[in-house]
């Protein structure tokens, strides 16, 4: 073996085993413990792969290229930036290692609905929703009526906002008590949902002629009833 050869694989043996994080990505929000998949590769063969939830200081090691964070370890830490370093070693003792950044979040969005109010009566017209929504990792609002499978969903960000149902939508739903349940998660798997019940009665349509009163109209249909039972009574007494 000439002496290039030999420094060659020299330079090569340095070289500790490579480990590439697929999934999830740095600073992904997590209620449970994630799931990770790693790849690792290197000249020689991998021995041993391993990680550490940084401040825990215990080992966790696994075999493939996924692995579901320990329970009982992530249930220890508190929510927020949590550390996680991946290992790899290989069959000549070379160690490699890598970092993954996750938010641990299990705190449930705030829902607060402003308007209507239980008990309000709704007529012919959809009601506005006043809604507020607190949460650092929004993703989604949707409400729906009388517990049905069908889902009404809305694009709103945190903070207020005004939502309401098309009337054409809103036409289709019977009079009655209506329990309406506003739902919204978070990216972590977190959710939360407040009831509202409200009345949708509708009001009966009056004909009204202009010029005229009530008594007025009263007044004319009794007359015509007089006209007409009299001339019936006029035709039977000419038979």
């Amino acid at each position: 073996m000439d002496l290039e050869t030999h420094a060659n694989m020299d330079i090569v043996n340095l070289v500790p085993p490579e480990i590439t994080i697929i999934a999830p990505l740095n600073n992904t929000y997590y209620k449970n413990p994630p799931l990770v998949q790693i790849n690792t590769t290197d000249t020689y063969k991998i021995n041993q792969t391993w990680y550490l939830i940084i401040g825990s200081g215990e080992n966790k090691t696994f075999t493939g290229n996924s692995v579901e964070i320990d329970i009982n370890l992530w249930e220890m830490q508190p929510d927020g930036l949590i550390m996680i370093r991946f290992y790899a070693n290989n069959s000549i003792g070379q160690e490699g290692f890598i970092d993954l950044q996750v938010v641990k979040d299990t705190i449930q969005p705030t829902i607060i609905i402003h308007s209507p109010q239980n008990g309000t009566i709704v007529g012919e017209e959809p009601p506005d929703f006043n809604v507020t929504i607190f949460d650092d990792n929004f993703h989604k609002f949707w409400f729906t009526f009388n517990i049905s499978e069908e889902k009404y969903f809305w694009l709103i960000s945190p903070g207020n906002n005004i939502v309401w149902l098309p009337f054409s939508e809103w036409h289709t739903i019977p009079p009655g008590h209506l329990l309406i349940r506003f739902f919204v998660n978070d990216t972590a798997g977190n959710s939360n949902s407040f009831d509202i019940m409200i009345i949708k009665q509708l009001i009966e349509r009056k004909i009204i002629i202009p010029g005229m009163n009530s008594s007025l109209l009263y007044l004319i249909l009794i007359l015509t009833i007089t006209v007409i039972i009299k001339s019936a009574f006029r035709k039977n007494k000419n038979l």
